[in-house]
């Protein structure tokens, strides 16, 4: 496998204004961290990819297609063969994805900042020609850490959430050097507050400038996990980036006590199958069209949401083969996908779901299909007996 990776800067021209949060008022005067696009593309077989990590509040649905037309136009990728990945980070610019003001939905279009999306086909499109450009010979490697002390369960202070960090490292076969990787870890990137007007990339960006040090000239994507019921907001000391960075920090510190894991043999290198999934809006009644795609990337499956996935759900999706991680905001944003529980319990997340509980189960069955025409596993009931 050939892979290579780039690092462009997304940080928008101030002031802006940014999305996230409903309690937001001012605009963004400074940037605490610059916002990244990081891309990771190569060839498996002779095929092109390309996987791109956005330090954004999410992608829409348009954000991709346009992007994805424009990247095979300039170096030959197929759409479904590229993945947009948002960190989900709510010192952003709002707007992006379209469907959100303030964090909360919208059909207007006033608010969307036309030039900066044009800015992210462009700029997203040419890291993946970059990253291309410099592919080489790769060995894979996938690792496993835990985190204590960021992430807690929003609805229930009591419950604990999933400490696990995923880490995928790519070394060079002709140097030996790590040149990237990506990092998976699920919670919700909201330690700074409504608040505060600076654009971050809040905890994860703090956590890549201290990986990419670690290892210059290397670039690391970051890949949410299930966070729909997961943030900080009982574990974060102060809604501020100072906060931001010592949790950053907390998260790279964990990575020293981080073992590998053992892949299959025969799995490739890179795999990709992509599906559309149609949907009725529980909030108006229209009819919505979404892109459901899994990656297989040495060994690791990784199921890309195009929302905000439950926790319960990644872990009936790790017990049914634990090669499986779910990846959130990934490709478009239909919202908050709640659980079982979660629609008996009620709450912010079901009453602002577009999707209902049929809706839900169908979705995640749609991925054990993909799952088992892939694999040809003969299926498991470890999601679907969720619904």
């Amino acid at each position: 496998m050939k892979a290579g990776f780039a690092k462009r800067e997304i940080t928008p021209s101030l002031p802006a204004e940014m999305g996230g949060y409903a309690a937001r008022t001012g605009i963004a005067k400074n940037v605490h961290r610059p916002l990244y696009c990081r891309t990771m593309a190569g060839w498996e077989e002779g095929l092109p990819f390309a996987a791109v990590a956005l330090d954004l509040l999410g992608v829409d649905l348009r954000l991709r297609e346009e992007t994805c037309l424009y990247a095979a136009s300039v170096c030959g990728v197929p759409r479904e063969r590229i993945s947009l990945i948002a960190s989900h980070t709510h010192c952003a610019v709002d707007g992006v994805p379209d469907v959100l003001r303030k964090g909360l939905w919208t059909r207007q279009t006033s608010h969307v900042p036309r030039e900066y999306r044009e800015l992210l086909v462009r700029v997203i499109a040419e890291s993946i020609a970059e990253a291309l450009e410099r592919a080489e010979d790769v060995r894979l490697q996938w690792h496993r850490s835990e985190c204590e002390g960021i992430a807690g369960n929003r609805r229930d202070r009591d419950q604990e959430a999933d400490p696990s960090v995923h880490v995928l490292t790519a070394v060079s076969r002709r140097t030996g050097q790590t040149i990237g990787g990506l990092v998976h870890f699920a919670c919700h990137p909201t330690v700074i507050g409504p608040s505060h007007g600076s654009v971050s990339p809040d905890f994860p960006g703090a956590l890549l400038d201290l990986l990419e040090s670690r290892y210059p000239g290397g670039f690391f994507l970051y890949a949410n996990g299930a966070a729909g019921d997961v943030s900080c907001r009982y574990t974060r000391k102060s809604p501020d980036p100072e906060e931001a960075d010592r949790m950053g920090k907390l998260l790279f510190s964990s990575l020293e006590k981080m073992v590998s894991l053992e892949a299959p043999a025969s799995s490739p290198s890179y795999a990709s199958t992509a599906v559309s999934f149609c949907y009725r809006d529980a909030l108006d009644g229209s009819l919505g069209e979404t892109w459901l795609q899994q990656l297989t990337i040495a060994g690791q499956r990784l199921w890309l949401v195009p929302g905000e996935a439950f926790s319960s759900s990644a872990k009936a999706a790790g017990q049914m083969d634990p090669r499986t991680l779910i990846v959130g905001y990934a490709n478009d944003y239909i919202g908050y996908l709640p659980d079982e529980p979660a629609w008996a319990e009620g709450g912010y997340e079901v009453e602002v779901s577009r999707l209902t509980a049929d809706e839900v189960g169908r979705l995640w069955r749609t991925f054990l299909s993909i799952e088992n025409d892939e694999h040809q596993s003969g299926g498991s009931n470890g999601i679907e007996s969720h619904y």
